[in-house]
C-alpha cells in the first residue's frame, strides 16, 4: 500500500511478480488477483480492477471485505450509480450475516456505506448535505476507508467530482 500511495507502480508490480512463488499455492491466485486489482485501482484503470475482482474468491473474510470495499470505490469513481447502490445493499446484507466480525469492524464498514451513499447523492451546492457528511466522518474515526472518503468529500466540495 505504501508503494501504491506513493505511485511506485513499477516497484509494486515487480514485488508482486517476485513474491508470487513464495505465496502458498492455496492462496496464491486469490492474493495475486486482489493485489493486481489494487494496483489497477491506484492507476485508475477501473476496467482491469473489475476484471481482477471477478476472479477473487470471497471465502476469506478479509478478501470479502476488502474486495467489496474496492468494488464500491470503483463504482463510485466511475459514477456507476446503479451498480454502486446494488453493491452497497449487498455489502450491508453481508455485514448483517457475518456474525464472526467484530461490532467495531461492522460499524466501520456500515459507516463507509452510509457516507459513500450520501456522497453519491450530494452535489457541491448542497452545503447542508456536505456538512452532515463531514460531521459523520469526524464523529466516526473508525470508518473504513476514511482517507478515501475524505478525499472524495474534498473533491465534491471543490466541484471536482469527475462525474
Amino acid at each position: 500500500l505504501a508503494g501504491l500511495r506513493t505511485q511506485q507502480f513499477d516497484w509494486v508490480l515487480n514485488m508482486l511478480e517476485k513474491s508470487e512463488q513464495y505465496l502458498p499455492r492455496d492462496y496464491r491466485e486469490n492474493a495475486l488477483m486482489f493485489n493486481y486489482a489494487q494496483v489497477y485501482f491506484y492507476q485508475k484503470d477501473y476496467g482491469k480492477v473489475l476484471q481482477h475482482l471477478q476472479q477473487v474468491e470471497y471465502q476469506d473474510p478479509a478478501y470479502a471485505l476488502n474486495s467489496r470495499n474496492l468494488l464500491l470505490a470503483v463504482y463510485y469513481e466511475m459514477g456507476q450509480i446503479d451498480p454502486l447502490y446494488s453493491t452497497i445493499n449487498s455489502f450491508r446484507t453481508y455485514l448483517k450475516r457475518q456474525q464472526q466480525l467484530s461490532e467495531r469492524l461492522r460499524t466501520g464498514y456500515r459507516n463507509l456505506l452510509t457516507v459513500t451513499q450520501r456522497l453519491s447523492k450530494a452535489t457541491n451546492r448542497e452545503e447542508t448535505a456536505i456538512k452532515k457528511i463531514q460531521q459523520k466522518l469526524d464523529a466516526n474515526p473508525g470508518t473504513a476507508s476514511r482517507q478515501w472518503l475524505q478525499a472524495k468529500l474534498d473533491e465534491l466540495k471543490a466541484g471536482q467530482r469527475p462525474w
